[in-house]
């Protein structure tokens, strides 16, 4: 079924390509009063063809072997092979009787709409679905020795080449070597550090494969149930931090200590919310634990609760069953950001009745693509007000009476934001951007 279904899909494609080709043909010997006595899709072969009709003076019509398709212009020996036409008299209407540059345009014709087709269809792909890239608003990069050398490391978010600020991560390399840069600014934990580039090292740029590679965070997204660790305890938004005491901080890190363990068993530190954990996961014969990685550059789901709440509730994470202490800043990278996800825990149901939940509101924070988006079940939200880590005001928002608001971060990094809602009462959140 799935190959008949691919080989439909190929011969609609040709379809489409070969009655446009065979269109540009029709369309300029109708410009040029030059007579087309037969328009086909696919080859009408001994004369059959499963549907036929005539227009204009032209019959059209859909042969039965799908092989192709022709225009059948009068005057010129084309793929229908009829030479007896060129023993006549030429006539006004033949192609043979108009000038090089007319015949030749219908010549042309079918190339020059696929080449205007094929512009239309890139245009009309990039404004209905665009163009997919990897953000490098939200992105750290995994580094080789001459991105070492030039002073980057592995973590570090490229905040701008001089005064260009990239967007696409994948580009990263091409925008350092083509635009001669002088100076870089990253992003470095906490920090913005900035990096002054030797450039006579640009031309060693060209040359040097995967400098910037996307550094990905060995956070477990799924267990592979075919894998060595199906039953290990590794569940989704664990983050693995060490194999047998070497520290795992990327995806990339964890490779050659698993190579170096092949078909083995090694300790893994887990961080899972508050704790952290040992867990002994097996290393198949290519070393691999059988996880797939939660996929980096997703958005950041941020949570602090104030003092009060915090005495009386637990936020709990449906998908893995825990529960976080809302005193507590709490981030959950790359693993979803559904307000539906996560629930209040009352603490003193948790002690009679492991699991129930009070179905209390909550106000949620959701950090991404340098916005933050604020979603209330409590009450409306009246303002929203972002400041930077010193307390400096960076933007306040009037909202009115809305349950979600969405707000410029303006910055990457620590911030705090105030929320009041629309019953008076007043939240501050701490919340690190991407």
């Amino acid at each position: 079924m799935v190959i008949l279904i691919k080989a439909l899909q190929v011969l609609l494609a040709l379809s489409v390509l070969i009655f446009v080709h065979e269109l540009g043909h029709f369309m300029w010997a109708k410009i040029f009063r030059i007579r087309v006595e037969k328009f086909y899709l696919f080859f009408d072969a001994g004369g059959k063809a499963l549907a036929r009709w005539k227009w204009g003076g032209t019959e059209f019509g859909i042969g039965w072997l799908p092989f192709g398709g022709y225009c059948k212009i009068s005057g010129m020996v084309d793929e229908s092979m009829d030479t007896e036409q060129m023993q006549s008299e030429p006539k006004e209407w033949e192609f043979r009787t108009h000038p090089a540059w007319q015949r030749l345009l219908v010549l042309a014709g079918g190339v020059l709409n696929n080449f205007i087709f094929a512009i239309l269809a890139y245009a009309a792909i990039m404004a209905i679905w665009g163009q997919a890239v990897i953000d490098n608003r939200s992105n750290s990069i995994y580094v080789n020795d001459l991105a070492y050398e030039m002073g980057f490391r592995n973590g570090d978010r490229i905040l701008s080449f001089d005064d260009y600020e990239p967007e696409d991560f994948s580009m990263l390399q091409a925008d350092l070597a083509r635009r001669d840069v002088s100076s870089a600014k990253v992003l470095r934990g906490a920090d913005t550090v900035t990096l002054y580039i030797d450039r006579s090292m640009i031309s060693e740029v060209l040359n040097s494969p995967l400098m910037f590679d996307l550094a990905v965070p060995f956070v477990v997204d799924s267990v592979w149930a075919e894998g060595p660790n199906p039953a290990s305890g590794l569940r989704r938004g664990d983050r693995i931090i060490s194999l047998n005491g070497e520290k795992v901080e990327f995806l990339q890190d964890s490779r050659p200590v698993l190579e170096s363990h092949r078909e083995s068993t090694v300790n893994a530190s887990v961080v899972r919310g508050a704790d952290t954990l040992d867990i002994p996961v097996k290393v198949d014969s290519s070393g691999r634990i059988g996880i797939y990685a939660a996929t980096p550059g997703e958005a950041t789901f941020a949570f602090t609760g104030d003092a009060d709440l915090a005495a009386a509730y637990l936020l709990r994470d449906n998908s893995t069953g825990m529960t976080y202490d809302l005193a507590d800043t709490l981030r959950f990278d790359g693993v979803g950001t559904s307000a539906n996800r996560f629930e209040l825990v009352s603490r003193a149901s948790l002690d009679g009745n492991e699991g129930q939940t009070t179905g209390e509101p909550v106000v949620y924070l959701i950090a991404r693509d340098g916005m933050i988006r604020v979603l209330s079940h409590q009450a409306d939200i009246a303002t929203v007000a972002v400041y930077d880590a010193a307390g400096r005001l960076l933007r306040r928002v009037d909202c009115g009476q809305v349950a979600e608001a969405e707000v410029p971060a303006d910055r990457q990094g620590a911030l705090v934001v105030a929320v009041r809602l629309s019953d008076g009462s007043e939240h501050a959140y701490r919340v690190m951007l991407p």
